[in-house]
């Protein structure tokens, strides 16, 4: 007996699924993340040193990167960095094309944009929020936007806290899970909220729930409202989080991002409903400075 007619509607049955995961795809709550390209790179950030180097193509769309400042036009003073070590030019959107020019130490990139990885390559072609190595140095490509919010975040930690810095960094990039380790409710919600007002997400809500609700249709209503947009969660004031909302504030069906203030740094007071929903290496750790304050 012919299999025809049972390949046939499975076809037609992969077939529609595909239609609508895209050409009838919806954006926002329900459908696909709404979040439009990060702007072009004005800027690279040299990883773990606080410092930046400005990327004008006005004069250019070559520029060269190296140590020698006579024979680069972004100097970059590290031993393992050639005298002309590579070029850098721009792409269309956020992405830049990095060429290596013979250096010693090379270009490298990594196998996967999150990954631990990385191999030597002649070229590579790299966007806003992602890390490239030139010899021993890594960078990050920075828009407008985000190199705004690194100055911003600056006075949340400490002076050495540039590594903490490129970390916030990395995750609004992303828009990781993002964990801050404080017992300073205030300092946390400032820190969430210039987040919120310098990514994409500020097209939508910023929410702070003032109670948790526990009936699926309030859980959901929330949600709803907040959906693609920050939830600010608080375990420094609360730290019992109903276990079918920490369920939702993960769920891709939202886009929710969570912001969570936690003491510890843990996310223990959600329970299991964490780790059932969201990988590990998406949950980013920083911890915030105490914060001075006036006293009247």
């Amino acid at each position: 007996m012919s299999n025809d007619g049972n390949n046939d509607r499975t076809y037609r049955r992969r077939n529609a699924r595909k239609r609508r995961e895209t050409a009838e795809m919806l954006l926002g709550v329900g459908g696909a993340a709404p979040f439009p390209e990060k702007g072009a790179a004005v800027a690279l950030r040299v990883l773990g040193r606080g410092t930046e180097l400005a990327l004008d193509f006005s004069r250019a769309q070559e520029l060269c990167i190296g140590r020698d400042p006579t024979a680069a036009d972004l100097c970059l003073n590290d031993p393992s960095i050639s005298r002309s070590h590579a070029l850098v030019s721009p792409l269309p959107g956020s992405a830049l094309l990095v060429k290596d020019c013979g250096s010693v130490n090379g270009v490298f990139q990594r196998f996967h944009a999150r990954g631990r990885d990385f191999f030597r390559t002649d070229e590579l072609i790299t966007h806003v929020g992602h890390e490239f190595l030139l010899g021993s140095v890594w960078l990050m490509p920075l828009d407008h936007e985000h190199r705004q919010l690194a100055s911003e975040l600056a006075p949340f930690f400490r002076r050495d806290g540039a590594a903490a810095i490129d970390t916030a960094l990395a995750a609004a990039s992303w828009f990781d899970v993002l964990v801050l380790k404080t017992n300073d409710t205030e300092a946390a919600r400032s820190f969430a909220r210039i987040l919120h007002e310098r990514t994409a997400r500020r097209r939508y809500d910023f929410t702070e729930p003032s109670r948790y609700p526990d009936s699926d249709a309030a859980i959901d209503e929330v949600c709803t409202k907040a959906g693609c947009g920050t939830v600010f969660v608080d375990l420094t004031r609360d730290a019992h989080v109903p276990p079918r909302f920490a369920r939702n504030l993960f769920d891709r069906h939202y886009h929710l991002w969570p912001v969570i203030a936690s003491p510890t740094g843990s996310l223990a007071a959600l329970g299991d409903a964490v780790w059932n929903r969201l990988p590990a290496q998406h949950i980013t750790v920083v911890e915030l400075a105490p914060q001075l304050r006036l006293v009247s």
